[in-house]
């Protein structure tokens, strides 16, 4: 998924190149961002929008996060250590969007599918406290790949007071089909279950001076759920119904770098990011400060 990722960064980055030289079209909300956590690692997401005329839309968005832990539970006499992992990889396409806008007023909505592909990894050890004898490595794993179709709609003010903007937005998929493969050590099943919906909730402001530097302070969260069937601990190939969401809340501020020559900006910021996932009964939380860097044109 990652080489994948990379060839779309690329055709996104050229596309941007080209587009930016022509006056035919606008690249408002477009969005190439870069966070990189304490530990260095960096995560890409964007969004590139693709103007038809001032009132159709298209657009290409990317958003991943990976969580890891350490395994150390216990039940009864049976203790199990090891490693957990889960991570998620979001492409947003939106097909067709209207826009309107009446002097400071725009909004738009339209028809918006997603791809999300999931991945939940846990590798431990366990032992019997009362028998030494007994140990059993543990690997289970969960591939979800998932296909949802929904809506999507945005509300902006522009240029009030002639420095401020601000745009709300949401994504609902109400309809999303699944297919999973889960894996317990020789053991493997799939699962096509009924899903629940899915959203994502956006706050954008945007704050224009006359000196170079513009503000943006923005607020995203979003849900994913899963619902599928895998095999149990008994090791006999029966299975059970089980529940993973993955929530995500986000909290930005971001200064761009503007000219009146320019038709994207360089932008630097921070940001906070609370991810909670929820796999069975066990849950992981990862708390991030992050550093963001990349390109932007919001209004």
């Amino acid at each position: 998924m990652a080489k994948h990722f990379k060839y779309l960064l690329l055709c996104t980055l050229l596309s941007t190149s080209l587009l930016a030289k022509s006056n035919a079209f606008s690249l408002e909300r477009l969005e190439i961002t870069l966070s990189q956590n304490k530990n260095g690692n960096t995560v890409p997401s964007l969004f590139m929008p693709i103007y038809w005329n001032k009132h159709l839309f298209s657009g290409l968005g990317y958003d991943s996060f990976t969580l890891a832990s350490s395994v150390n539970e216990k039940e009864g006499n049976i203790i199990a250590e090891g490693l957990s992992a889960s991570s998620q990889s979001i492409y947003n396409f939106n097909v067709l969007q209207y826009q309107q806008q009446k002097k400071h007023i725009q909004y738009s909505f339209g028809l918006a599918l997603k791809y999300s592909d999931v991945k939940n990894q846990e590798f431990a050890n366990l032992t019997n406290k009362t028998d030494t004898s007994f140990m059993l490595n543990l690997k289970n794993e969960t591939y979800i790949k998932s296909f949802s179709t929904g809506l999507s709609a945005d509300f902006a003010l522009k240029k009030l007071a002639d420095f401020f903007s601000l745009r709300v937005g949401a994504y609902f998929y109400p309809y999303s089909t699944l297919d999973v493969t889960h894996k317990l050590n020789e053991f493997t099943t799939s699962s096509d279950d009924a899903q629940d919906m899915t959203y994502k909730f956006f706050l954008i402001t945007y704050f224009e001076t006359n000196l170079g530097l513009n503000f943006s302070l923005n607020a995203k969260y979003s849900k994913e759920a899963y619902n599928y069937d895998i095999n149990t601990l008994d090791l006999d190939g029966s299975t059970s119904s089980l529940k993973t969401s993955f929530t995500k809340l986000r909290g930005e501020a971001k200064v761009l770098y503007s000219n009146k020559s320019m038709s994207i900006y360089p932008m630097l910021g921070l940001a906070y990011e609370n991810i909670t996932s929820d796999y069975g009964s066990g849950t992981q939380n990862e708390l991030n400060t992050l550093v963001l860097f990349g390109l932007e044109k919001p209004f």
